[in-house]
């Protein structure tokens, strides 16, 4: 007798349901390759005033870079520009004095970075933390990842 063998996908998903249970769970988002996970996920209202749902999805390699995604209405997920950004996932997320801030994860979890933007939609993320650049004091600025 033949084994049938299933193929799984396991990227990312996000559902969504109505706390009064007017709705059943819906899937709103159903990654393609690249995104394996969703570490984080960050309520903001950004430069715009328009309101929007930022996701860290973790990417399936961790030489690969970290994957922002973006909604405004819950239902059309976007990728934002993360290239720039090092480390393959994301443990914090914070909106203060009108910017994102994003904190990455390398692979060995020992470097921190911090990113910022206005808005990742429109402005590049602007480094604000990388242990790696010239004149990072380990004695003045912190070590290790940063997480929540």
């Amino acid at each position: 007798m033949q084994q049938k063998i299933y193929e799984y996908n396991n990227t990312a998903e996000i559902w969504r349901y109505k706390k009064d249970a007017t709705r059943k769970w819906e899937r709103v988002y159903k990654a393609e390759e690249g995104i394996e996970g969703v570490r984080y996920m960050l309520s903001v209202e950004l430069s715009n005033f328009k309101k929007a749902l930022l996701v860290a999805g973790s990417s399936n390699s961790k030489k690969s870079s970290i994957k922002i995604l973006m909604t405004y209405n819950g239902l059309v997920w976007k990728e934002v520009q993360s290239k720039e950004m090092k480390g393959y996932t994301s443990r914090a997320m914070e909106f203060h004095n009108g910017k994102v801030y994003v904190a990455t994860v390398d692979e060995q979890g020992f470097k921190p970075y911090l990113y910022s933007s206005l808005n990742p939609e429109i402005y590049p993320w602007k480094t604000e933390i990388d242990s790696e650049i010239r004149g990072f004091d380990k004695g003045k600025n912190p070590t290790g990842s940063i997480y929540n």
